[in-house]
């Protein structure tokens, strides 16, 4: 960045996570001003992974703050960052700036025939994601064991994590009895999403902690699939009683809302239905062109720059489903 600072000339520059702090140097050489994209809080991914490095996370919110306070501008993810940024931002500088759906077509039918494939004659339960702690794998794997002991047709399949992880959460699937019934497919690509998805009966978000809305949610709830997830502010900025069920992160509660899903096709259909409804006025990519543009015109009439062409910026990245990207990895 700073190369490319000291031979050319921007009016701007759109600094995502980190890099923000290589384009306080940029401002402070160069008088380039920067824009920071706060799609996640490193200092509280990093303390939620690491809780013993209280002063570690103490220094990284500081550089956190100056990141903020330095830019002209903050685009936050979801409204849990854009809290963090007012802190130390006028709230007039700040903007939410929510992810969409990862696909454009949603498959019809069960395109790769997992059921068939796995042996499965009941309903197929899916999540999607790494198998990090705070995604609540233990939770989804100790809730699957309580509904299989009341209706022993469905199946669990879980697509993405590492290796280790994947073996961790074999061996925990055994050891409660449920492991016919729960099938790890690794990391496939993002490519790949919608046919997976639409393979799924119902879709589950077991996160147990963070505040940050997982990227994979929109993916989800456009998929027109029923979500169920744990009722936390990382799910409630955006899911709802209406698009979803949500149920206390606590392995009876979720299992009791996952037997409910499982036995009523009705409101699985309706809740769909929402979740389609909800992504198609608040958070389809046409809506988050309309909110980047006029973040960019408010930015660009307040440094007084003239907006020229731009192409489409697309949000997200991911290449594959089920990888961490980065330590403010939100999937």
């Amino acid at each position: 960045m700073l190369a490319l600072l000291r031979t050319n000339r921007y009016d701007l520059i759109h600094a995502v996570e980190e890099s923000a702090f290589i384009a306080i140097a940029g401002k402070i050489l160069y008088k380039t001003p920067y824009v920071f994209d706060m799609d996640s809080s490193i200092p509280d991914q990093i303390f939620e992974k690491y809780p013993g490095l209280r002063l570690t996370h103490r220094v990284l919110r500081r550089i956190e703050r100056i990141m903020i306070r330095r830019s002209v501008f903050v685009v936050a993810v979801c409204e849990s960052l854009a809290k963090i940024a007012r802190h130390s931002m006028v709230e007039s500088r700040i903007a939410i700036l929510e992810d969409v759906p990862l696909f454009a077509k949603r498959e019809e039918g069960k395109p790769l025939g997992l059921a068939g494939a796995l042996g499965i004659h009941g309903s197929v339960v899916m999540y999607v994601g790494n198998l990090e702690t705070y995604q609540g794998i233990d939770l989804l794997l100790e809730s699957f064991r309580i509904a299989h002991a009341r209706d022993g047709r469905h199946h669990l399949v879980i697509v993405g994590g590492a290796d280790a992880d994947i073996a961790r959460y074999t061996e925990m699937a055994r050891a409660l009895g449920i492991a016919g019934h729960v099938h790890f497919l690794g990391p496939k690509p993002v490519e790949e999403l919608p046919k997976y998805l639409a393979e799924a009966d119902i879709l589950v978000s077991p996160r147990t902690r963070g505040e940050n809305t997982p990227m994979k949610i929109y993916s989800y709830m456009f998929s027109g699939k029923p979500i169920l997830a744990t009722r936390m502010t990382t799910h409630t900025q955006v899911l709802n009683d209406d698009n979803s069920v949500l149920a206390d992160p606590v392995p009876g509660p979720f299992a009791n809302a996952l037997s409910e899903l499982l036995e009523d096709v009705g409101k699985r259909e309706a809740i769909g239905r929402r979740a389609i409804r909800d992504i198609e006025e608040r958070y389809s990519f046409k809506v988050y062109k309309g909110k980047l543009s006029r973040i960019y015109g408010a930015i660009a009439q307040d440094l007084g720059i003239t907006m020229g062409a731009c192409r489409e910026m697309e949000p997200g990245g991911a290449t594959s489903m089920g990888s961490v990207r980065h330590p403010g990895d939100n999937g």
